[in-house]
């Protein structure tokens, strides 16, 4: 888990780096309205315009190889690549939804071994989960 868990951060900062050069583009873009012909605005649109897409594939791999990884816990699962928002969504889904079909196939695991009648679970690290059983 702690190589999936690094793959939604990596995400998330590739969508920080978006929103970023998102803002940046279009303070950028107003700037350019009132000095259209200033060469160190135009060229700090085009940088940031380069990061933008930079940074939205790099969103585009994080979600595709976390979808991957997490298939054997959610399955195939379909989203829009073009939208930002969308991606974020299903990223942080996809991971809950597979820490806790993982959750249920670890208890499903000990139920045959261990009686009991409550459990609580926490997610200590990506690769650690505490379990505890009342007496």
């Amino acid at each position: 888990m702690l190589k999936l868990k690094n793959i939604l951060l990596a995400f998330y900062a590739y969508k920080s780096n978006y929103t970023s050069y998102s803002f940046n583009v279009t303070s950028i873009g107003i700037a350019l309205q009132h000095e259209p012909n200033n060469s160190t605005l135009l060229a700090q649109l085009a940088f940031s315009k380069k990061g933008l897409n930079e940074s939205l594939l790099g969103m585009q791999n994080a979600i595709s190889n976390e979808l991957n990884a997490l298939k054997p816990f959610v399955g195939k699962v379909s989203y829009n690549a073009s939208n930002v928002e969308n991606m974020s969504s299903v990223a942080q889904s996809a991971y809950t939804h597979a820490g806790n079909v993982y959750e249920q196939r670890i208890i499903n695991a000990i139920k045959p071994f261990v009686k009991f009648s409550s459990y609580s679970y926490e997610e200590v690290t990506p690769t650690l989960s505490s379990f505890s059983f009342p007496a």
